[in-house]
């Protein structure tokens, strides 16, 4: 089923619970009730479209953090000419071609090319290495007041946390919860702002947006941006994608 459609009203609602969560007054640590719905407004918000990623964001306009950036692989083009690979032919030694139908073998043959035509091309356009690489720190990080019982509240394990290398303002952990999930945790000034887990066995994936007002991931990354953070066993990945407009304007 379709996420339900951002409506004005719940996009108010949104900057409003957000200012009280990120902002410099911050207070909504201590409303568990504006803290649920603004985890649920905020869980509506990435069920909506994305724009295009963009994977490419000029290093002048990337944030200022500690991670260092790794150069950007453009994809190769084929050349325009170049020859279809040859169909490999089938060597059998049953007898089964005898009982199933020439349309049925050529379809089956015409799958296979698809498959590998789309794999070939999903290569080119996937970019190999993330725009930056987090690595863990060897100091204990900036945790704020009473952080075991914050971090508690938000499901989470408290002492299981790792830090890393921070994201513009927003130091990055990686956390696991109660029932032993590995999560990614996001805190400014010590209190977290947002957290994502999955189950073992997966990479757990925290893809965050910036919207009006906002500016812990950097004053230089416009509205509607998707910084997507990925744990890997032993760093974590950012991605960092911009809005299709934003791109095309000078």
């Amino acid at each position: 089923m379709d996420a339900p459609s951002q409506t004005p009203e719940r996009s108010d609602e949104l900057a409003d619970l957000r200012r009280r969560a990120y902002g410099p007054d911050a207070d909504i640590h201590d409303d568990r009730e504006a803290v649920a719905r603004l985890h649920e407004l905020e869980a509506r918000e990435r069920d909506q479209p994305r724009p295009t990623p963009q994977s490419q964001l000029p290093l002048a306009q990337h944030p200022q953090h500690s991670a260092t950036p790794r150069p950007a692989r453009t994809a190769e083009r084929l050349p325009v000419d170049r020859p279809a690979p040859p169909v490999p032919t089938l060597h059998l030694t049953q007898p089964w071609w005898r009982r199933t139908p020439v349309w049925a073998i050529a379809a089956a043959t015409a799958a296979i090319g698809l498959i590998l035509g789309a794999a070939g091309a999903a290569s080119l356009l996937t970019p190999a290495e993330p725009d930056f690489t987090l690595r863990p720190l060897s100091t204990p990080g900036d945790r704020g007041a009473d952080w075991n019982s914050v971090v508690g509240s938000w499901g989470m394990d408290p002492g299981s946390e790792v830090p890393f290398e921070a994201f513009g303002g927003v130091d990055v952990w990686t956390i696991t919860d109660e029932r032993g999930a590995r999560c990614i945790m996001l805190t400014r000034l010590g209190d977290p702002m947002w957290s994502q887990c999955a189950p073992t066995g997966l990479d757990t994936i925290l893809d965050y947006t910036v919207f009006p007002g906002e500016t812990a991931l950097g004053k230089s990354l416009p509205v509607g941006t998707v910084v997507r953070f990925v744990a890997k066993d032993e760093v974590i990945e950012v991605w960092v994608a911009i809005p299709d407009e934003t791109e095309a304007s000078p």
